[in-house]
């Protein structure tokens, strides 16, 4: 074997060893209890102060939760006041989102590095007019989780379609927190109503074998291409991993380490 080879591999079983188990979550959708529900004051969609509206917003026109999402991102593009039943602090467009999200669960049990390796997310149109949205990491850069806190940070580079033109936001620095709980523990109570409340009954209906939920903010950078400039987001993910899924090394990002 060559040296090089030699080389390689080695990398690539220390890459394993550091990744673990990783699985990919789907973020929940269809459920006919939450349709046309928007998040509101709270951020959060499924608790008693959702706005529940089947029409657009009526500032920027940003297209209904149409089948029962629990997930969304919001924007504060600069151009306008925010609207009723998205969250305030300035944000002023919604999209309610569908797709996937990649957790390595050795991170979400050990802490250390950054818990999320992929996401890949398409939504619903956020203003009038606006092409399929969606976006995705290109490259992860870095980042941290704290189990006990449940802390989080990320620095990615993403890939978004925004107002129809695809383009990239490179060093985009999000964070806030982070839930990652397996199926035998969801007979115990977090303290966190949202989990406790929401999530969890959900996830055991569903037959869920695990549920990330993502609370963050970040301020996406300017697009490299023009597309779209600075512009502050917050987000809320729940996403679930079915009963059958069994663990996988993301072998997809060890190719791109190479």
């Amino acid at each position: 074997m060559s040296t090089f080879r030699a080389l390689f591999l080695g990398l690539i079983l220390l890459a394993c060893s550091a990744l673990g188990q990783a699985f990919e979550f789907t973020l929940v959708k269809g459920d006919p209890a939450m349709l046309h529900h928007w998040p509101d004051d709270d951020a959060l969609i499924g608790t008693a102060d959702d706005l529940i509206r089947e029409l657009p917003s009526e500032v920027h026109g940003s297209e209904t939760n149409i089948d029962g999402r629990y997930s969304y991102n919001a924007f504060d593009f600069g151009w306008m006041p925010g609207d009723e039943g998205i969250p305030p602090g300035g944000y002023e467009a919604i999209t309610f989102l569908e797709g996937t999200v990649g957790v390595d669960m050795n991170i979400a049990e050990n802490g250390g590095g950054p818990l999320f390796y992929q996401m890949d997310i398409s939504g619903t149109a956020p203003f009038d007019g606006h092409a399929p949205y969606s976006s995705s990491f290109v490259q992860v850069n870095g980042g941290s989780y704290d189990p006990v806190s449940k802390a989080f940070t990320l620095n990615v580079d993403l890939q978004a379609e925004i107002g129809g033109t695809p383009d990239q936001s490179l060093d985009f620095d999000v964070s806030g927190d982070a839930w990652v709980i397996v199926a035998a523990d969801f007979g115990t109570a977090t303290g966190v109503s949202y989990l406790d409340d929401v999530v969890i009954p959900r996830a055991m209906a569903q037959g869920a074998s695990r549920l990330v939920f993502i609370q963050m903010t970040g301020v996406v950078p300017a697009a490299e291409g023009f597309s779209w400039g600075t512009m502050p987001l917050i987000a809320s993910l729940v996403a679930f991993t079915d009963a059958t899924a069994t663990g996988q090394t993301s072998w997809s990002q060890i190719k791109a380490n190479f």
